[in-house]
């Protein structure tokens, strides 16, 4: 939906999208969550109460992108380029 609205401006991930469109905070990175022990470096080796609050954070910040671009999208009169080019992109490339 950032791409459909702002292709030539900026990143489009959450952490990039979400202080432009919806807080001024920018949301938590994994690297910032997970162990720092170089021999534990993986996602299973990170605490698993650590892991949920990025997980829940993650998600919470998608789906207030979503509530904040969606609307705007039906304004600017893009939706049908997201539904019909940028929606099924994944699917095509895989």
């Amino acid at each position: 939906m950032s791409y459909v609205l702002d292709a030539g401006k900026t990143s489009h991930d959450a952490g990039t999208t979400s202080p432009r469109a919806i807080w001024a905070a920018v949301p938590s990175r994994f690297n910032d969550v997970k162990s720092k022990d170089r021999a534990l470096f993986t996602p299973e080796a990170t605490p698993i109460a650590r892991t949920a609050g990025y997980a829940a954070e993650d998600a919470d910040v998608i789906l207030r992108l979503w509530q904040a671009l969606k609307p705007r999208m039906a304004a600017e009169k893009v939706v049908s380029v997201y539904e019909t080019l940028e929606r099924p992109m994944p699917q095509v490339l895989a």
